[in-house]
């Protein structure tokens, strides 16, 4: 196995243990959701996983696309960049399932808003394509803010 795979294999991994993690931390809160008052664009529960493993999976193999042709300094700036955003990502449903900290959530995923705009705009000088492919990613967090901040004004 050449080392870009190597590497995608890692960070998809990575993604997909911080994303089972979170969801076992919640998994005896999620039912908090049911007992929102939520907007009318919101989308039923059963979308949010579905739509998170597709994301989980698009933004390993962006992220691998720079990390893997990138130079030491590249590497580690990735690296960063993407540590960041996945903790804010790992941190923003125990915030607003677990803790039920709604007002919490919405400063999470504002930061979260702000790295995952940083990616998207670092990628592009090394890695177009990486950079479109966090595009979704920060189209669904946008989405998911408004879905955050609609429930917490509601509620």
């Amino acid at each position: 196995m050449n080392n870009s795979k190597k590497t995608l294999a890692f960070f998809l991994a990575i993604t997909l243990v911080v994303g089972l993690l979170a969801g076992y931390l919640i998994y005896d809160h999620v039912d908090f959701y049911d007992t929102l008052n939520k907007p009318a664009a919101a989308p039923p529960k059963w979308l949010f996983p579905i739509v998170w493993n597709i994301l989980y999976v698009i933004m390993s193999v962006a992220v691998n696309m720079v990390y893997s042709s990138g130079n030491a300094e590249i590497k580690r700036h990735t690296l960063i960049l993407y540590g960041i955003q996945l903790g804010l990502n790992f941190l923003w449903p125990i915030l607003f399932f677990r803790f039920e900290s709604l007002l919490l959530a919405l400063y999470d995923i504002a930061a979260l808003w702000v790295v995952l705009l940083v990616i998207v705009i670092y990628f592009a000088k090394y890695n177009k394509y990486a950079s479109i492919l966090f595009i979704p990613y920060l189209l669904w967090v946008s989405y998911a803010s408004y879905l955050n901040f609609a429930v917490f004004l509601l509620n």
